[in-house]
């Protein structure tokens, strides 16, 4: 009986580090905005940048960064290579197991 639980243990780990972050993976990209799209050209009109501030819209329907400004100060990464992947990888080590 205790092989028998200690096993069916094993394997409900085993599936739930398989799923552990799927949703996270699923929804957030490693892409960055496009410099064409209109709605970058339209963000980059509107939204105004202070200093000590780095901003970003992400889009979960096209799965991709839309508009980002101010990264290079604020982590060191030029705008055109800012990715939500790379935004939340450099905020806390404890959500890089939803990204195994």
């Amino acid at each position: 009986m205790l092989l028998t639980v200690f096993s069916l243990s094993f394997i409900v780990l085993n599936i739930m580090k398989n799923k552990l972050g799927e949703y996270t993976r699923d929804r957030v990209s490693n892409i960055p905005f496009d410099a064409n799209d209109h709605f970058y050209k339209e963000y980059r009109e509107k939204i105004a940048l202070f200093v000590g501030q780095a901003v970003y819209i992400y889009s979960f329907d096209q799965n991709r960064i839309l508009f980002a400004n101010g990264w290079e100060d604020m982590l060191g990464c030029k705008d055109e290579e800012i990715t939500l992947l790379k935004i939340v990888n450099s905020t806390s080590n404890r959500y890089s197991i939803f990204f195994q």
